[in-house]
Protein backbone atom coordinates (compact mmCIF):
# COMPACT_ATOMS: atom_id res chain seq x y z
CA UNK A 1 0.00 0.00 0.00
CA UNK A 2 0.94 3.54 -0.67
CA UNK A 3 1.18 5.80 1.79
CA UNK A 4 1.17 9.63 1.61
CA UNK A 5 2.66 12.39 3.39
CA UNK A 6 0.37 15.65 4.42
CA UNK A 7 1.79 19.03 4.55
CA UNK A 8 0.61 22.80 4.12
CA UNK A 9 0.27 21.84 0.23
CA UNK A 10 -1.76 18.77 1.18
CA UNK A 11 -1.53 15.24 0.76
CA UNK A 12 2.32 14.25 -1.00
CA UNK A 13 2.75 11.12 -2.27
CA UNK A 14 5.56 9.24 -0.39
CA UNK A 15 6.00 6.66 -3.59
CA UNK A 16 6.77 7.84 -6.73
CA UNK A 17 4.61 5.57 -8.36
CA UNK A 18 1.68 6.50 -7.23
CA UNK A 19 2.13 9.96 -8.53
CA UNK A 20 2.27 8.10 -11.98
CA UNK A 21 -0.89 5.89 -10.59
CA UNK A 22 -3.08 8.43 -9.45
CA UNK A 23 -4.19 9.89 -13.24
CA UNK A 24 -4.71 6.57 -14.54
CA UNK A 25 -7.34 5.69 -11.79
CA UNK A 26 -10.40 7.13 -14.20
CA UNK A 27 -8.83 5.36 -17.29
CA UNK A 28 -8.50 2.05 -15.33
CA UNK A 29 -11.91 2.75 -14.28
CA UNK A 30 -12.94 2.99 -17.71
CA UNK A 31 -11.14 0.12 -18.98
CA UNK A 32 -12.59 -2.08 -16.25
CA UNK A 33 -15.94 -0.93 -17.52
CA UNK A 34 -15.04 -1.35 -20.83
CA UNK A 35 -14.67 -5.09 -20.65
CA UNK A 36 -17.21 -5.95 -17.85
CA UNK A 37 -19.53 -4.63 -20.52
CA UNK A 38 -17.91 -6.12 -23.55
CA UNK A 39 -21.05 -8.16 -25.23
CA UNK A 40 -18.90 -10.33 -27.62
CA UNK A 41 -16.85 -11.23 -23.73
CA UNK A 42 -20.20 -12.05 -22.27
CA UNK A 43 -21.57 -14.03 -25.24
CA UNK A 44 -18.70 -16.38 -25.00
CA UNK A 45 -19.06 -17.07 -21.58
CA UNK A 46 -22.41 -17.67 -22.09
CA UNK A 47 -21.53 -20.31 -25.16
CA UNK A 48 -19.04 -21.54 -22.88
CA UNK A 49 -21.56 -22.30 -20.14
CA UNK A 50 -24.31 -23.33 -22.66
CA UNK A 51 -22.18 -25.93 -24.59
CA UNK A 52 -19.40 -27.23 -22.06
CA UNK A 53 -21.96 -26.66 -18.92
CA UNK A 54 -22.38 -30.07 -18.45
CA UNK A 55 -18.71 -31.57 -18.86
CA UNK A 56 -17.70 -28.84 -16.40
CA UNK A 57 -16.30 -29.10 -12.69
CA UNK A 58 -18.25 -27.27 -9.91
CA UNK A 59 -15.53 -25.09 -9.64
CA UNK A 60 -15.14 -24.54 -13.54
CA UNK A 61 -18.67 -24.01 -13.60
CA UNK A 62 -19.28 -21.61 -10.73
CA UNK A 63 -16.38 -19.60 -12.12
CA UNK A 64 -18.73 -19.11 -15.35
CA UNK A 65 -21.62 -18.68 -13.48
CA UNK A 66 -19.93 -15.97 -11.29
CA UNK A 67 -18.66 -14.27 -14.54
CA UNK A 68 -21.47 -14.20 -16.18
CA UNK A 69 -23.41 -12.88 -12.94
CA UNK A 70 -20.73 -10.22 -12.61
CA UNK A 71 -21.20 -9.23 -16.64
CA UNK A 72 -24.71 -8.70 -15.87
CA UNK A 73 -24.21 -6.76 -12.95
CA UNK A 74 -21.65 -4.32 -15.23
CA UNK A 75 -24.80 -3.29 -16.65
CA UNK A 76 -24.00 -5.74 -20.22
CA UNK A 77 -27.24 -6.02 -21.09
CA UNK A 78 -27.91 -2.12 -20.70
CA UNK A 79 -29.20 0.22 -23.66
CA UNK A 80 -25.67 1.86 -24.96
CA UNK A 81 -26.76 5.30 -23.26
CA UNK A 82 -27.34 3.67 -20.30
CA UNK A 83 -24.21 2.13 -20.22
CA UNK A 84 -22.63 5.37 -20.73
CA UNK A 85 -24.08 6.43 -17.54
CA UNK A 86 -23.15 3.48 -15.79
CA UNK A 87 -19.87 4.34 -16.87
CA UNK A 88 -20.15 7.41 -15.51
CA UNK A 89 -21.08 6.60 -12.24
CA UNK A 90 -17.98 4.54 -12.19
CA UNK A 91 -16.00 6.69 -12.63
CA UNK A 92 -17.38 9.19 -9.90
CA UNK A 93 -17.56 6.49 -7.99
CA UNK A 94 -13.37 5.98 -8.29
CA UNK A 95 -12.68 9.74 -7.78
CA UNK A 96 -14.69 9.84 -4.93
CA UNK A 97 -13.20 6.58 -3.53
CA UNK A 98 -9.90 7.91 -4.54
CA UNK A 99 -10.21 11.46 -2.54
CA UNK A 100 -11.97 9.65 0.44
CA UNK A 101 -8.42 7.44 0.70
CA UNK A 102 -7.01 10.66 0.65
CA UNK A 103 -8.73 12.37 3.26
CA UNK A 104 -8.74 9.10 5.63
CA UNK A 105 -4.80 9.48 5.19
CA UNK A 106 -4.59 13.15 5.83
CA UNK A 107 -6.82 12.38 8.78
CA UNK A 108 -4.84 9.40 10.53
CA UNK A 109 -1.20 10.99 10.27
CA UNK A 110 -3.05 14.12 11.51
CA UNK A 111 -4.36 13.00 14.47
CA UNK A 112 -2.17 12.70 17.61
CA UNK A 113 -2.41 11.84 21.09
CA UNK A 114 -0.44 13.34 23.80
CA UNK A 115 -0.08 11.06 26.96
CA UNK A 116 1.38 13.26 29.84
CA UNK A 117 0.90 10.58 32.66
CA UNK A 118 3.01 7.68 32.16
CA UNK A 119 0.84 5.12 33.93
CA UNK A 120 -1.66 5.63 30.94
CA UNK A 121 1.21 3.56 29.27
CA UNK A 122 0.60 0.59 31.22
CA UNK A 123 0.97 -2.72 29.80
CA UNK A 124 2.95 -1.90 26.76
CA UNK A 125 5.91 -3.22 25.86
CA UNK A 126 9.01 -0.27 26.73
CA UNK A 127 10.57 -0.84 23.50
CA UNK A 128 7.31 0.40 21.58
CA UNK A 129 7.00 3.35 24.59
CA UNK A 130 10.83 4.36 23.49
CA UNK A 131 10.17 4.63 20.13
CA UNK A 132 7.03 6.40 20.35
CA UNK A 133 8.95 9.22 22.74
CA UNK A 134 11.72 9.42 20.04
CA UNK A 135 8.69 9.69 17.44
CA UNK A 136 7.36 12.56 19.86
CA UNK A 137 10.11 14.44 19.62
CA UNK A 138 10.95 14.35 16.04
CA UNK A 139 9.62 17.78 14.02
CA UNK A 140 6.64 17.59 12.02
CA UNK A 141 6.98 16.41 8.73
Amino acid sequence: MVTRQPSERGTEFRCPAERLATPAWPLLSAYQTDLAQSEPLYRAYRTIAEQEGAALGPVQKQLIDHALRDFRLAGVGLAPERKERFKNVMLELTQLQAKFEENVLDATNGWSYHVSMRHQLRGLNSTLIEQARKRGHEPAR
